[in-house]
């Protein structure tokens, strides 16, 4: 889903910094979702190849209900809109700085950390795991894992799941006022 790499918002800045980004707002498209799919359209083999180990995966896990398979599903849905809305923050700080890569590395690292990719957030006191389970984070690695691992619904689950319904809800519309803000 681009989480931890944030490699749509590296795409974004040098759009922005190279001036592409000016044939895009002349297209009668939403020059947001244009760039995106067609950052996505460029990732074909690395999805597909996504897609292949995500099946081999389930091949492995011992037994995967339906209803498992419909949560991990919404859980991707909600981590590709949390992992865009991060993206689409990051990149549109090029609007305002001369070089965004670094705040590209350290929102990398921080995604990668907080959201359970390089730490899993069961391994966190209980204070900062709780305060982690209302961040969007663990929507984008954290939650979709342990809907797999887990044949109950635990209630960490389902704070999980309404805190990444609910900064899906807060974060999409901000982010593209912020994208709005950086145009003018």
């Amino acid at each position: 889903v681009d989480a931890e790499s944030l490699r749509f918002s590296r795409t974004m800045t040098a759009e922005i910094k190279q001036g592409g980004l000016n044939s895009h707002l002349l297209r009668p498209l939403n020059p947001v979702l244009f760039m995106y799919f067609s950052f996505l359209g460029s990732r074909g083999v690395i999805t597909l190849m996504t897609i292949v180990l995500l099946i081999v995966g389930w091949a492995f896990l011992p037994q995967v209900t339906w209803w498992q398979v419909l949560l991990f599903v919404f859980s991707l849905i909600f981590a590709f809109v949390i992992s865009f809305v991060i993206n689409l923050f990051v990149g549109c700080t090029s609007f305002w700085t001369s070089e965004a890569s670094n705040l590209q590395n350290v929102m990398s690292h921080f995604v990668r950390i907080f959201s359970g990719v390089m730490i899993p957030i069961s391994f966190f006191s209980p204070l900062v795991k709780n305060a982690l389970l209302l961040s969007p984070f663990p929507a984008m690695a954290y939650l979709p894992s342990m809907i797999l691992q887990s044949e109950i619904i635990s209630s960490e689950v389902l704070v999980m799941f309404g805190s990444a319904i609910f900064w899906s809800i807060v974060l999409l519309p901000l982010s593209f006022w912020f994208w709005k803000r950086g145009l003018k």
